[in-house]
């Protein structure tokens, strides 16, 4: 938890301004695949009323998520421990799928990709955030890292076109994709 939740990190990817710049609203349906401790999930459930669903491989992580959300009285937010790449949620149900430093640890990038091809509005955003490709002060070793240029390689060889990319400080960078339909 420490390492999700350090100080420089929280602060560095900023979860309540970022979520409101990448354009999360108020009745917006959220997706936080890999949602960890819940620093993006918990934010996103005090923007909008509607479902945010967290995903995580962890049960440890989402008893974490799910404690936060009790503490704050957040009744918004539905937990799920995947099958795999199929999530219990319906076609084209949400309007931000979100991943933050998770892409670069999944295995089979495509069953994923369609597998949020398939819950995703269709005008929604698929939004990913991962660590630069370089020595940076926090992070996993850079032979686990993903450059800018693969991500938007892999998920627009999967279907997504991308609309904006940035910098967010010294470790990460931000990817917005939407379908290609």
């Amino acid at each position: 938890m420490h390492k999700f939740e350090s100080p420089a990190r929280v602060a560095e990817l900023n979860p309540e301004a970022t979520l409101r710049k990448i354009g999360l609203k108020n009745g917006d349906v959220f997706c936080d695949i890999g949602a960890g401790t819940g620093i993006f999930t918990v934010e996103a459930a005090k923007i909008t009323d509607n479902t945010v669903y967290a995903i995580d491989t962890s049960d440890d992580m989402l008893r974490i998520t799910e404690d936060k959300c009790k503490q704050l009285g957040l009744k918004n937010v539905k937990t799920i421990h995947p099958d795999g790449y199929s999530y219990p949620i319906d076609d084209g149900e949400c309007d931000i799928v979100f991943m933050c430093t998770v892409f670069h640890e999944i295995d089979d990038t495509t069953a994923l990709l369609k597998e949020i091809s398939r819950i995703i509005d269709p005008h929604g955003k698929l939004i990913i955030i991962e660590f630069y490709e370089k020595e940076t002060p926090m992070g996993p070793p850079i032979t686990s890292r993903m450059s800018e240029a693969k991500v938007m390689q892999i998920v627009e060889d999967t279907g997504f076109v991308r609309t904006s990319q940035a910098g967010m400080g010294e470790n990460f960078y931000i990817c917005e994709f939407v379908k290609n339909d």
